[in-house]
């Protein structure tokens, strides 16, 4: 994400970090580690919507579409984003993402759930800040990805129940 700035660690090595982290979370929680998705929006969420604020600039967060394509554009993740939402949910595609190679080992190594996709995260992230400045003081979104067997990720965010 540091590319904005002149900066960026090797595309490679940034795809082995997450691919190595997904597998050994897989391997230690086994079916519990899609629920770490949630844990990670808590601990990173407002982290990352603001950083990324920090290095594009000031974002309308309650046009989700807007921000979501404002922000992987500029930053270079991904070649589309499609986002689509009905009744607090939404249905995201990614194509043409940087992190293509992370999705190729986690399928080869048999990985079914992406929870630590960059993308699902930084776009339930983007969600969560989107509802929570429309009044929501306490929102919470869930994300469900699973690992790609293409090169397309294919996710859902649901608003859930505050606590």
């Amino acid at each position: 994400m540091s590319e904005a700035r002149g900066e960026c660690i090797p595309s490679p090595l940034v795809n082995a970090i997450v691919s190595a982290y997904q597998i050994a979370i897989t391997k230690a929680l086994g079916a519990g580690a899609n629920a770490m998705a949630q844990m990670l929006l808590t601990e990173l969420g407002d982290f990352l919507s603001d950083y990324v604020e920090s290095v594009i600039g000031e974002m309308d967060y309650e046009d989700v579409k807007g921000a979501v394509r404002k922000i992987f554009q500029e930053l270079g993740l991904a070649k589309e984003v499609k986002i689509e939402e009905k009744d607090g949910k939404w249905v995201i595609e990614v194509r043409g993402s940087v992190f293509i190679p992370t999705y190729k080992i986690l399928a080869q190594r048999g990985i079914q759930f992406f929870t630590l996709s960059p993308e699902a995260l930084l776009i339930a992230s983007i969600i969560r800040k989107s509802l929570r400045i429309k009044g929501d003081q306490k929102a919470r979104v869930r994300v469900n990805a699973e690992t790609p067997q293409d090169e397309v990720l294919r996710f859902e965010v649901q608003q859930i129940s505050s606590l």
